[in-house]
């Protein structure tokens, strides 16, 4: 008999005969089996015998591997069965071949975007069906999350959670989850939602393409802490390659408040796949270069029913549009003078033109700021033309710009490589100038409203750290003064907008 043989504490679980151990963790221990009748291969899950002592467990879990066995989804392990066998208790589910997100990262240190975009949108269907039964997984998680040899993505221990929550409140006073995943209201001890589960996505994300979690500590009341209050690096700040909407969208599904991440797996899984669309077409690329045998492409034909297709949404909102205008106010129905609506036209083509000249660049002028800053001897200036000016201008158009930029880019890169060596790891930076970067990354990327709170923060952590103050107060000095041009321009911008609004109503008046 085999050392893997002689750990096994099973011959036979219910139906099942047991061939081997799987694995084994807090919440029980994982055989794979074969029903004696049918035939079929399973993994049974066999749970710590502690765990049916406790009041209201067995009802408890009966009623959720119930609830459980309905969910039918490809990107959901599939549950089978359950079941008491002298005193054991134990389930059983869909054996699936392959290995978390989780080894790989071990391996990889980190995965490709476009990779984790396919991953996510298989992700954003298992968590669709789910809420749509009323499910909440509370625990998402790249060990959760298996890759088969065909690249589909099948995620585990879905809603399993809430039944060992009785254990694991004693343990971590009132709390379901794991620490680095979880969101802030889970961190608060609130009850979970659809948005909860969202932001562990986000959390898995982040880690998938960085190879670091959001928030770590040394004990997990510290990272639940900074869950709660801190910030997080964005994951472009970390991984330049990321695409600015990837970057956009974890960062929003990382909302400290719920009512600011996006509204359901729905929604998030289109998101994701207009980011490859666009990154696709800024790349010259056409819908033809995507690969029909791919995972995500199966996800979708999967998923036909899982929302409406392109003609429903049109017309659901050409439906919305015109219920609104059937109730519109008496401003409203002035609009539909065909005179007024030319009227206003001409007002906003005009103003559409002055608007332009003073807020947006065409490539040339993208192309010429761009320069100016790499005329700078401050690195920074550098960094923040390839943020703000030259990556821009390559997701318009690669092919024109990129020769153009190219010398300008492998300047950049030059001095990255020669700075690596003396410049301590981001992680090891001080916390001023952590927050420095973060302002100016944000300030980039336009970001005003969160770049402003990340500049207050810095700050009120220079007040109390007078050393960082010296070394980082020129650099506070020189962004707050791009601040204060850019805000001047957003406010007469503002102003130009109400005075128009205005004047036309008091037009038609």
């Amino acid at each position: 008999m085999t050392k893997e043989h002689a750990d096994l504490k099973f011959e036979k679980i219910g139906p099942y005969l047991i061939h081997e151990k799987l694995g084994s963790g807090g919440m029980g221990t994982v055989y794979l089996g074969k029903h004696e009748e049918t035939g079929r291969i399973a993994a049974i899950k066999v749970l710590p015998p502690t765990l049916a002592q406790e009041e209201g467990f067995v009802e408890r879990f009966n009623r959720e591997i119930d609830s459980l066995k309905r969910l039918k989804n490809p990107h959901i392990v599939e549950f089978y069965d359950n079941g008491e066998d002298h005193g054991t208790y134990y389930y059983s589910m869909e054996y699936v071949p392959g290995e978390t997100l989780t080894h790989i990262l071990r391996r990889t240190k980190r995965i490709p975007w476009e990779d984790t975009i396919d991953y996510g949108i298989q992700v954003c269907s298992a968590l669709k069906s789910a809420h749509d039964a009323g499910i909440i997984h509370r625990d998402l998680k790249p060990s959760n999350l298996m890759l088969t040899p065909d690249n589909q993505i099948k995620l585990t221990d879905f809603g399993v959670a809430q039944l060992f929550a009785s254990q694991r409140l004693t343990v971590t006073g009132g709390i379901v989850g794991t620490a680095e995943y979880m969101s802030p209201e889970q961190a608060q001890g609130q009850r979970a939602s659809r948005k909860s589960d969202l932001y562990s996505f986000g959390a898995v994300l982040y880690v998938l393409l960085t190879g670091r979690v959001p928030f770590s500590g040394n004990t997990t009341v510290e990272v639940l802490h900074k869950h709660r209050y801190s910030r997080f690096d964005p994951p472009r700040l970390i991984v330049p390659e990321i695409p600015h909407w990837y970057d956009e969208l974890i960062c929003q599904l990382l909302e400290k408040n719920p009512d600011k991440r996006p509204p359901d797996a729905f929604v998030v899984g289109r998101m994701l796949d207009q980011i490859r669309r666009k990154v696709e077409i800024s790349s010259g690329e056409t819908t033809a270069d995507i690969r029909p045998d791919s995972a995500s492409a199966a996800t979708r034909a999967d998923n036909v029913d899982d929302g409406p297709g392109p003609a429903t949404l049109m017309k659901q909102l050409v439906r919305s549009e015109l219920d609104q205008q059937q109730q519109g106010s008496t401003l409203e129905n002035i609009f539909n003078n065909t005179w007024v609506l030319v009227g206003l036209l001409i007002l906003l083509i005009l103003g559409g033109i002055w608007w332009n000249q003073t807020k947006a660049l065409n490539p040339e002028q993208l192309f010429t700021k761009g320069e100016e800053l790499m005329e700078s001897e401050d690195f920074d200036d550098w960094k923040l033309a390839k943020l703000e000016y030259f990556d821009p201008l390559l997701e318009r158009d690669s092919a024109t710009w990129k020769p153009k930029i190219q010398v300008h880019l492998d300047k950049i890169q030059a001095m990255q490589s020669l700075r690596v060596p003396t410049r301590r790891p981001l992680s090891d930076e001080s916390e001023p100038r952590r927050l420095l970067n973060l302002a100016r990354d944000l300030y980039a990327r336009r970001d005003f409203v969160r770049a402003e709170e990340v500049l207050k923060d810095l700050q009120m952590l220079l007040k109390v750290s007078p050393d960082e103050s010296k070394r980082t107060g020129d650099e506070v000095e020189k962004l707050e003064k791009r601040w204060e041009e850019e805000n001047k321009i957003r406010a007469r911008n503002a102003d130009w907008l109400d005075r128009t609004l205005k004047g036309a109503e008091d037009a038609l008046q």
